[in-house]
């Protein structure tokens, strides 16, 4: 089950077929954002492994992985094939081993994103 935090929503039960509800223009594009993060992950085929998305501020939006035990840090919503490429190589990496992804910078061959192990 995919939970979304940080956006106006309705629950299913709210809607029925053939209501169309208009809401503000930054709850459109936050709800653009988890689509397009969902559907480039479904493409590197790792959507399957987010649990949640909490887009609250646009400029640190994060997934939360629970069966990875793993938090990643995505910064704003762009770059996303080559963040969730890199997401990708990470979990098949570190697989099992809790922590922090970060990827909330432009990566670079020079700075990639990393892993950080929690300690507790």
């Amino acid at each position: 089950v995919l939970v979304v935090d940080g956006t106006v929503g309705l629950s299913a039960a709210d809607v029925t077929t053939g209501d169309f509800y208009m809401t503000e223009l930054e709850d459109l594009r936050k709800l653009n954002i988890v689509a397009n993060i969902m559907e480039t992950a479904k493409n590197y085929e790792i959507d399957g492994v987010i649990t949640k998305i909490d887009i609250s501020s646009s400029t640190n939006i994060k997934l939360v992985l629970e069966s990875e035990q793993k938090i990643v840090y995505l910064g704003y919503g762009n770059e996303l094939n080559s963040k969730l490429q890199f997401l990708k190589e990470i979990l098949a990496r570190e697989s099992g081993i809790k922590g922090e992804v970060y990827l909330n910078r432009a990566l670079t061959a020079e700075e990639p994103g990393y892993f950080r192990e929690s300690v507790n």
